[in-house]
């Protein structure tokens, strides 16, 4: 008779069984009836003790800095796809805060990132070029070339300034805002002999030493020229010029 009152009444709770179930299905209740007041005030919370928890987690991370290291080098092993998800989730996210810091972090080793970078591209170079012939060779490469040279036509006209430097082996470098700067001294007029025409339409970078001539491409060797002095000017010596202009004897 017991066995079988055992059998029936094996699942019937206890009264400490039902009180916790009773418990529990109360405070889900609870939570369910006031989940925004809880929000609110976890939120609140947060804000007002956030430097607090902030000093007590770096003293907790200080005193436990290599099991937590070696937790997280583990947890990272174990959970590569995990990883990788949450790494592309920030980086959509933050976009501007990734450029930063591979920015900062390319200033603070650009020599060592430098000589890896040549070695790789001398070590892979064929590889390299015919990758490069194949991307470029496509009519949308072409396209976004074409848009870039017209809307940049500065920056385009800079690099192929650095680009005839380094043909000759020139020394000296400038930007865009050195030519900026340039036009403010000549107040927007040509730095021709006589001339003094004003280029706010339309002027040439020119070296006042040609490149081909020795001269560097520092923004000390610059001058604003309206198109007519520049194609007059051409690769001449400054002296030469000016000797032709009647300026020298």
């Amino acid at each position: 008779m017991n066995e079988v009152n055992d059998t029936l009444f094996a699942d019937i709770p206890s009264s400490d069984e039902a009180k916790k179930e009773h418990d529990r299905l109360v405070h889900k209740a609870y939570l369910e009836r006031n989940k925004e007041r809880i929000a609110a005030y976890k939120k609140e919370y947060n804000e007002r003790t956030k430097e607090e928890r902030s000093a007590a987690y770096k003293v907790w991370y200080e005193k436990n800095k290599d099991t937590k290291l070696a937790y997280a080098r583990e947890w990272k092993k174990n959970n590569p796809d995990k990883v990788k998800d949450v790494f592309d989730r920030w980086i959509e996210n933050n976009p501007e805060r990734r450029k930063e810091h591979y920015r900062k972090r390319y200033w603070k080793n650009k020599h060592s990132i430098s000589i890896r970078t040549r070695a790789y591209y001398f070590a892979n170079r064929d590889a390299i070029c015919e990758r490069e012939r194949k991307r470029n060779s496509t009519p949308e490469a072409k396209e976004k070339r074409r848009q870039y040279a017209l809307n940049n036509l500065d920056r385009r006209l800079l690099n192929e300034r650095r680009r005839r430097a380094r043909k000759f082996n020139s020394g000296g470098d400038h930007t865009l805002e050195d030519i900026n700067k340039l036009f403010e001294l000549q107040r927007g007029k040509c730095a021709g002999a006589n001339c003094k025409k004003s280029i706010k339409k339309e002027y040439h970078v020119d070296h006042v030493v040609p490149i081909a001539r020795g001269g560097s491409n520092d923004k000390y060797n610059l001058q604003l020229l309206c198109p007519t002095c520049n194609m007059r000017k051409s690769a001449r010596d400054p002296i030469v010029h000016n000797q032709s202009l009647g300026l020298l004897l």
